[in-house]
């Protein structure tokens, strides 16, 4: 068993970011969604070589949006500078700030969807 390395160690704050600028993609949950992580929200790394930045995604496959910074857009209503827009700090706290705000929203969609329902029959 090693040691807890020190959070303050220079070395290992070297070795931390060198681990993240490895990462492709980071999982964002909503909090407090009904489907779990499911739900969660990706922000991924543009990979094809021709730029560089990172998106923030929704987890819809087959349907899947990116955040334009004010609304979920699909995906293949943008170009890719459109969808990868953002330096990965900001994409990160963008899906922070927005995760809890999803989950809010599905909560609402399903109570109208009960509500249409119950009022219908």
């Amino acid at each position: 068993m090693t040691d807890t390395p020190d959070p303050t160690d220079p070395a290992y704050i070297e070795q931390l970011a060198a681990t993240l600028n490895l990462a492709a993609e980071f999982r964002i949950p909503c909090p407090g969604h009904p489907h779990g992580h499911a739900a969660d929200l990706r922000v991924q790394r543009r990979l094809d070589g021709n730029a560089d930045g990172w998106a923030v995604f929704n987890d819809n496959p087959g349907n899947e949006h990116a955040w334009t910074g004010t609304e979920w857009t699909y995906r293949g209503e943008l170009a890719r500078a459109q969808i990868y827009r953002y330096d990965r700090q900001t994409a990160l706290n963008e899906a922070v700030r927005i995760a809890p705000l999803e989950t809010a929203a599905h909560i609402a969609h399903i109570a109208r969807l009960r509500s249409e329902l119950e009022e219908s029959s």
